[in-house]
């Protein structure tokens, strides 16, 4: 199943910079803001132990504060919350 990854109109797609570099196989994504530089952050949580669930924590990055919005059990629905961030910019 794919997942839309574009971005509303006046963001686009950003390199990750999260501080944890500990993730799982799976990639972090970022999105900017082209006026303001406001962030926005989909990042896998850590798994401790097999058979961990994994969780999609939404961040808000902007002016060295950073907000979780929600999270989410997989990246589809991360990228939903993630888009309704944006667009409510």
């Amino acid at each position: 199943m794919a997942v839309q990854m574009t971005p509303p109109d006046g963001w686009h797609r950003a390199s990750a910079t999260h501080r944890d570099r500990k993730y799982t196989s799976a990639t972090p994504v970022a999105f900017e803001h082209d006026s303001t530089g406001r962030r926005i952050e989909i990042v896998p949580t850590l798994m401790l132990a097999p058979g961990d669930d994994e969780e999609w924590q939404i961040r808000e990055v902007h002016n060295d504060v950073t907000l979780v919005l929600g999270s989410a059990d997989d990246r589809k629905n991360a990228l939903a919350i993630a888009r309704e961030a944006m667009q409510g910019h």
